[in-house]
């Protein structure tokens, strides 16, 4: 008894310091903006022309590759003369999250403003203490989105949930003001094909033109929100002088030692980073509808939808007339998704999908809830793909900032999961964001993303999917019996499964446990 009286003082303590814990007064807080005066710097003028010549118009250019991805950054952010703006939901502190912070700091180190925006939860990234020494540095500010209060984390899940379990989903990077890098990626091994067991299949775009505006305006509503707080007034004060100086100086030193790495040559050599560098890329030109939830949307009741850019994406299903592609790793449609795209294909349009298969996805929860929907959209005339799984080794990945061994990766063949959040309309208009089909990126984590109106832009991207869905991804159907079949074209050789392939009999049996637990509103 007396231990059970003991355990309801210690929890009682708990909650009397999470509802004591508050944040910063940000009263006085000056906003802080985008540079507009930005035409005059390298990038302006290396850009002018293309979009003078194009009628203003923006340009695009899809990054599908892991290694292209983390170059068109690292070039980037090596030309940048004013300003660079990040804004992502995790920044891991493994090989590429360091290198990312390398060159972000390497910028700041010549003057360049560096605006860091991170989603406060923070998983698997930098320490509060490492980010304050960056954050030190007078040209680098770093700013979390919905953090935790001061006091015990992972009690709020609990005290706090129904703001805690919000997240800031972004995923933008900005210099100059001049080209905006958008899309599903995340900062880390597996994003950027540096990882051995894990390969996300992702999707950005590179944008110029008057596009990028629309985006920093975006990032700046977000920089200057009232649920956003820089990471050092968080820990209530700078770290010690001697603290700050080793860790810029290691940040520096990590920098300098990758200039003959592996990774950095494959990089170096590679013709889209030439490319990129002497700004060579046959861009694709058009109109563009820039669309973002309004970071006050993790503070109000889910019904403000004024707040979420769901009526956007909305807006672009009710434009197809023929076709709609979409690519999405966690497709949760829920009862109303299902719904509208079974009345698309009862209006003729052909509908799609091409998600994550039991085997190569990431989140068993996500695919569970998925299946619940799966025979209705089939029975509606849905077309169904589940993405082809490579095992991965049983050899745990490398320590955290280690140089990725690329040589032992291709022998290996790592996971390939689904990453890619994106959807085609028509063969002309496309959408690249962050945004993934279900409840959670719907109604409580804030999302972005670019619809581009690029006839040749979704032609390309389309036949992509005619070329490689069959080859590439299990085929759903229903057999006689109304039971759901996976089809598999490999080497011109059809096979068909009567369950998930290559999943055992354990994984499909907590897939089924997990199916019928009511967490679909939370994945």
């Amino acid at each position: 008894m007396n231990d059970f009286r003991n355990l309801i003082l210690v929890s009682a303590i708990f909650f009397v310091l999470c509802g004591c814990a508050s944040y910063p007064n940000i009263d006085n807080r000056e906003p802080v903006f985008a540079f507009e005066d930005t035409q005059n710097t390298t990038l302006g003028k290396l850009y002018a022309e293309g979009v003078k010549h194009h009628d203003g118009k923006s340009g695009f250019f899809p990054i599908g590759e892991g290694e292209d991805a983390f170059a068109v950054r690292a070039i980037l952010a090596e030309k940048a003369e004013r300003s660079i703006d990040a804004q992502y939901y995790l920044l891991h502190d493994d090989y590429m999250g360091n290198l990312f912070i390398g060159i972000l700091l390497k910028a700041a180190d010549r003057g360049v403003r560096v605006r860091l925006l991170l989603d406060g939860a923070g998983f698997g990234g930098f320490s509060d203490s490492k980010l304050a020494s960056f954050d030190a540095h007078p040209n680098f500010e770093i700013r979390y989105f919905n953090p935790f209060k001061s006091g015990p984390k992972y009690l709020q899940f609990v005290t706090r949930m129904s703001v805690s379990t919000r997240r800031m989903h972004n995923k933008a990077f900005i210099v100059d003001n001049q080209v905006a890098v958008v899309g599903g990626r995340n900062i880390g091994n597996e994003y950027f094909a540096a990882h051995q067991t894990v390969a996300y299949g992702d999707l950005d775009s590179v944008s110029i033109g008057p596009v990028v505006k629309k985006v920093t305006g975006f990032f700046d509503q977000y920089w200057n929100s009232p649920v956003v707080f820089n990471v050092t007034d968080l820990r209530m004060g700078a770290s010690k002088v001697e603290v700050i100086k080793q860790d810029l100086n290691q940040a520096r030193a990590f920098l300098q030692a990758q200039d003959n790495a592996n990774y950095i040559n494959r990089l170096k050599e590679s013709e889209f980073s030439k490319d990129v560098h002497y700004n060579r890329l046959n861009l694709f030109w058009g109109d563009y509808a820039v669309m973002a939830d309004a970071p006050e949307k993790v503070i109000h009741s889910t019904n403000r939808t004024d707040l979420h850019m769901t009526d956007d994406i909305s807006f672009q299903f009710k434009k197809a007339k023929n076709e709609i592609i979409i690519f999405n790793p966690y497709f949760i449609p829920g009862k109303s998704g299902t719904k509208g795209l079974s009345e698309l294909v009862k209006q003729g349009i052909n509908v799609r999908v091409i998600t994550n298969s039991l085997a190569s996805i990431d989140q068993t929860a996500v695919y569970a809830h998925y299946s619940k929907y799966r025979k209705k959209l089939l029975q509606a005339g849905v077309e169904i793909y589940e993405v082809l799984p490579v095992k991965p080794p049983n050899k745990k990945s490398q320590d955290s900032i280690k140089q990725p061994d690329l040589s032992k990766m291709k022998s290996k063949k790592p996971k390939n999961t689904l990453h890619a959040k994106s959807f085609i309309i028509d063969r002309r208009y496309v959408f690249i964001g962050s945004m993934n089909f279900d409840a959670r990126s719907a109604f409580e984590n804030t999302e972005i993303g670019i619809v581009f109106d690029s006839k040749d832009m979704a032609q390309s991207m389309a036949n992509w999917f005619d070329l490689n869905a069959d080859t590439q991804a299990y085929k759903l159907s229903l057999n006689k019996s109304g039971k759901t079949v996976w089809t598999q074209n490999k080497d011109e050789k059809v096979t068909t499964f009567n369950h998930e392939p290559e999943t055992t009999a354990w994984r499909r049996f907590i897939k089924w446990v997990m199916k019928i637990i009511p967490m679909e509103s939370m994945l």
